[in-house]
């Protein structure tokens, strides 16, 4: 038999279909020659520094650098129980080959990797190398499976790439808190740091940023309003004012053109949650959380995705997936099909975020989750409609030496802007924007206009917002960046998210409205950071030798000592600096302790979105939107958290059925010593 092993129960299950896999078992299906299984994403994770040694559990510069002879992995505890099934299934008498069938890139590779060797599987590797998970494309895939030994150097970055990220996170975290922190800890990482850089570099520049005042001269008339460049002298903009008075105001120009905006891109995670962050107000997280959910119940595809495309299998069903979406919309709109839309080479492990032709009923999601699910089912209707047509017209005009311009748009047809202002909160149309109304010709002297001067200033760039900071995350670096590089920019469109929530639950950025804004503590810690790891051309710098890596034209003992000498020279730098003794800011928790840790007894404290141990070896937490009362409609209250780590249970009122029907009821509450998270117990009155 051969033991298929997908990254996800859902691709398994898809890949079950194909193979004609009926018979399920705990944690895999059986049938028809193949057994086909799947890893949870990644079930094993490089151990902490004090599963190696206790020594590593007290921070000391005398232990530094860390660096292991030999890494060890630990399962992780939600993924115990799928880890022993596949340790079975591997060394299983029955099976005489494996196929690696999870995501087709380089963490795809790393996942089944460590599971194989974890395993002591010896068992020879046959490669699945797709980009489409239509049926057709699988069974293909499955007939032309390549030797698994092919990708054996892109596992290799894959690897060298984990391990990097463990050595820079541990060590410079570690070297950082005993030389500067004084009393405080900090966290740094490949990612996290550049982008707490990005936030920094920004506010600085508009704190730094010093307002000039300047004026504008305008023409006005019957919809027309041209207007002179920016003029920095109050007597310079009078004396335009003067000439435009006593001379003749001549039309030197008109440019009349028909344009269009073509449709836009399929949604990836990243403009997913840009858009709904821009448009909602959505965090990241909140948006990733929700498409997560929604994809779990099968209304929309894979949501943790880098490509805006589809593959050139999926045009039929794209074609009923947009009917049924506009169906389900209410309106009537004919479908054009975009090859540029379609492209094998543009999707590696997953295609764009489209709904399926499964559409939720009138009770099955939430106001947010129905507005995320719109948004994408808008997207996909404009996607595949017709651009935006307009009359762009543009107006020169002249008196004396001086010019002025003016420029307007007039809609033709509004195409797939159409459903856009019906369905989300996007503004109308540029004909507000100023529509030239006037008929005007070359050669034309204006009469009777009003002229007048508007004073402003100039304005520093915006505070960056979630949906902007993803945006140059996305791009960071990208330009230092081989053309073949797996992905550009700092993150993925999976872990941008989750390097955001670390920078808020660090206290080194808070959330103001939609702004994200770096706080003193954040502001400490660029500037003690060390200089490359706060670059995003340290990611590219790294990205292209992993390139050269997964190409065999770089060893994994090159990469893995260059890598070493870089956090050797930064330690021993920083080792020769004399520790400071007190924070240069104020890291107290916003609040008082709510309870006392019902495990290890120390301080519980609330954040934006849980109650949490103060001790950072305890993992004890409960999340304000706790899965178990959020699905009876109640959040964890302040109240409610005490009771809990106090007496261990509550008595809570107002709890709600599945039929809508209220009830109170006794909630005790037990928190894993393991995992950290809480287990219920009810028990009515």
């Amino acid at each position: 038999m051969k033991l298929v092993i997908a990254e996800k129960p859902s691709v398994a299950r898809s890949y079950a279909e194909a193979l004609g896999c009926n018979n399920k078992k705990e944690g895999y299906i059986e049938g028809n020659g193949y057994i086909v299984s799947w890893c949870l994403g990644h079930l094993l994770e490089l151990s902490s520094p004090e599963k190696y040694d206790e020594k590593y559990a007290v921070w000391s510069m005398d232990t530094l650098p860390i660096i292991p002879e030999k890494y060890k992995y630990t399962i992780k505890q939600e993924s115990v129980a799928q880890y022993n099934t596949l340790k079975k299934l591997f060394n299983d008498d029955r099976v005489t080959e494996v196929v690696c069938g999870t995501d087709a890139g380089r963490e795809g590779e790393l996942i089944f990797r460590h599971v194989y060797n974890m395993t002591k599987c010896n068992k020879p590797i046959k490669r699945l190398w797709i980009s489409s998970m239509e049926i057709n494309a699988l069974r293909k895939g499955f007939e032309q499976l390549e030797d698994g030994e092919k990708y054996y150097n892109l596992y290799q970055a894959a690897l060298l790439r984990e391990r990097l990220d463990w050595l820079v996170g541990y060590n410079f975290s570690r070297v950082i808190t005993l030389v500067y922190g004084g009393g405080s800890s900090f966290s740094v990482g490949r990612v996290q740091s550049p982008t707490l850089n990005m936030i920094f570099e920004r506010d600085k520049s508009i704190s730094d940023f010093v307002k000039e005042k300047y004026y504008v001269v305008h023409i006005k008339k019957d919809g027309l309003d041209a207007s002179s460049e920016h003029i920095k002298d109050i007597n310079t903009a009078n004396g335009i004012k003067v000439d435009c008075e006593n001379n003749d105001i001549i039309v030197s120009d008109v440019k009349k053109e028909n344009k269009k905006v073509d449709t836009p891109k399929l949604f990836d995670l990243t403009t997913l949650q840009r858009e709904a962050n821009k448009l909602y107000g959505f965090t990241a997280d909140k948006t990733l959380k929700i498409a997560q959910y929604l994809y779990e119940n099968g209304f929309t595809t894979y949501p943790r995705t880098d490509s805006c495309y589809l593959t050139e299998d999926m045009k039929d069903a794209a074609n009923k997936t947009f009917l049924s979406t506009c169906e389900f919309l209410g309106i009537s709109y004919e479908y054009y099909e975009k090859d540029k839309l379609f492209d094998n080479s543009k999707v590696s492990d997953h295609h764009a975020i489209i709904p399926t032709t499964k559409k939720p009923g009138i009770n099955d999601l939430k106001a947010d989750e129905l507005t995320l699910y719109n948004l994408v089912c808008v997207r996909l209707i404009s996607a595949f409609f017709k651009p935006y047509l307009y009359e762009s017209t543009n107006v020169r005009i002249k008196c004396k030496e001086n010019e002025f311009k003016a420029s307007g748009n007039v809609p033709i047809d509004m195409g797939f802007k159409d459903v856009e202002q019906k369905f989300l909160k996007v503004k109308k149309a540029d004909k507000e924007k100023n529509d030239i109304s006037i008929e005007l010709k070359p050669g034309e002297i204006i009469k009777n206009v009003d002229i007048a001067i508007n004073e402003d200033y100039t304005k520093p760039a915006p505070h960056y917002t979630e949906g902007t900071l993803l945006a140059d995350m996305e791009k960071a670096g990208a330009k230092e960046m081989d053309d073949e590089v797996e992905r550009k920019g700092i993150g993925t469109s999976a872990t941008r998210a989750e390097v955001i929530e670390t920078l808020v639950r660090k206290k080194y950025i808070i959330r103001d409205g939609k702004k994200l804004l770096i706080t003193d503590k954040g502001k400490y810690l660029v500037s003690v950071a060390p200089e490359n790891i706060k670059s995003a051309s340290f990611t590219a710098d790294m990205e292209n030798d992993l390139l050269k890596v997964s190409k065999g034209q770089m060893s994994y003992e090159t990469f893995y000592d260059s890598a070493l000498k870089y956090i050797n020279d930064v330690i021993s730098e920083l080792s020769t600096k004399e520790p400071v003794k007190e924070s240069a800011f104020n890291d107290k928790p916003i609040k008082q302790a709510v309870a006392e840790c019902p495990l290890c007894k120390n301080s519980i404290y609330e954040s934006d979105k849980s109650y949490y141990c103060s001790n950072k070896d305890c993992k004890v937490v409960l999340f304000k939107d706790d899965r178990y009362l959020s699905g009876m409609k109640k959040k964890v209250t302040e109240k409610l958290a005490k009771e809990f780590f106090s007496k261990g249970f509550a008595n809570v009122k107002g709890l709600t059925s599945k039929k809508g029907t209220k009830f109170d009821a006794k909630i005790t509450v037990s928190f894993s010593k393991e995992t950290g998270y809480p287990s219920y117990k009810m028990e009515f009155n």
